[in-house]
């Protein structure tokens, strides 16, 4: 079996996050002490499955969703991690990357032995609930059945901008920001012809409003191509480095959540974000006003919102401070390891064979485990 496992491994030709380096105390920290709003996510996430997830449970929707091109299924067994053997998908790469990240967190922690399915697609909201849970790194408040976890296909680029944040030996000031609310991105999301795309309101506001807002598309994607390139003049891009040297910065949704979000928080600079029926697996433990400042999903607020900003300047600084330090003390790629420990953890005292012959979990009303750190910890 094991010889098979690693064939399987070998199939899948993609790299992963390479290297990754592991503040170990951190790591640890997070394991033996995980923070209050993680676990209360981890419990809100499966509370409609008090009464066990079992193997046919989770065939069952894997059947039902035979169609979705990113619904996988993922299987975890002394702490190697199994790949799906599906094989007619077109976003195949997606999975190829969650794959690769979760099983070089083995490296550094003992995951349970577990089988999940797993949602590789930007949003995951069903409107019913499903015999088992699906995994996804994004959903709609109003859904059923979505377990969220953080989005492991993306950690890669995500570690790395981190790292070159952290490295800048000679951050910009705050007082020597320029004061505008700046947004650079590409044309996701729909609505264009109709004029209720978000994206393209915060971009006409740009044009009214230049002193307060600096934000065009970089990118035209398919959707509404040709409107788009008739209507839409394309500006340069911007890396996030170079947008730190702005006070503000817009965190807008596009097809589902705001991809920018995450890092936006680490930069020093103030974000905007609009509100939104999309939620991220840490989106309960940020509130508005503490580490960024909400706008309306119509804009009708949002320069209001960035002159009260310029008249408050104290406060908004210190929103900008507490986003740092949250980023620095939950988002961390040691975080991210540890909320997948805790969510496949509490996943597995749920998780419950067809059969009493196969080994079962840990059941809730057993005495919880030790934590069991990877002997390369």
């Amino acid at each position: 079996m094991r010889h098979l496992i690693l064939l399987l491994s070998l199939l899948l030709p993609i790299h992963s996050l390479i290297a990754l380096k592991i503040n170990k105390t951190h790591l640890r920290e997070k394991i033996e002490h995980p923070p209050q709003w993680a676990l209360d996510q981890i419990e809100s996430d499966l509370t409609l499955y008090k009464n066990k997830i079992t193997t046919s449970d989770l065939e069952k929707v894997y059947a039902d969703y035979k169609n979705h091109p990113n619904l996988f299924k993922i299987k975890i067994e002394n702490n190697i991690v199994i790949p799906d053997t599906k094989t007619d998908c077109d976003h195949r790469y997606k999975y190829k990357k969650t794959y690769k990240f979760l099983q070089s967190c083995t490296k550094h922690v003992q995951f349970p032995n577990i089988e999940f399915l797993i949602c590789t697609s930007d949003n995951f909201s069903p409107k019913k609930p499903l015999a088992c849970p699906v995994f996804v790194s994004c959903t709609m408040k109003k859904s059923y059945s979505a377990v969220l976890f953080p989005q492991a296909r993306k950690l890669d680029s995500k570690y790395q901008l981190t790292k070159k944040i952290l490295n800048i030996k000679e951050p910009i000031p705050w007082e020597n920001k320029t004061e505008v609310a700046f947004w650079r991105g590409a044309t996701t999301g729909g609505g264009y012809e109709s004029g209720k795309n978000l994206r393209l309101k915060i971009v006409r506001l740009s044009e009214k409003y230049p002193n307060e807002i600096d934000a065009g598309f970089t990118r035209i994607y398919p959707a509404s191509k040709k409107w788009l390139i008739e209507n839409i003049i394309l500006r340069n891009h911007v890396s996030p480095i170079d947008q730190m040297k702005y006070k503000y910065l817009i965190a807008l949704d596009g097809y589902s959540f705001s991809s920018s979000l995450h890092w936006q928080l680490l930069t020093g600079s103030t974000v905007l974000k609009s509100s939104s029926d999309y939620v991220e697996w840490f989106y309960k433990a940020i509130k508005p006003n503490v580490h960024y400042i909400s706008f309306n999903k119509d804009c009708s607020d949002l320069v209001k919102k960035i002159k009260w900003a310029k008249s408050h300047d104290s406060k908004v600084k210190r929103m900008a401070k507490n986003a740092r330090e949250f980023y620095l003390n939950n988002l961390m790629i040691e975080d991210i390891i540890a909320y997948f420990y805790h969510l496949f953890n509490a996943y597995a005292k749920l998780q419950t064979p067809d059969t009493p012959e196969t080994d079962r979990p840990t059941s809730p009303q057993e005495e919880a485990p030790e934590p069991i750190l990877s002997q390369s910890f």
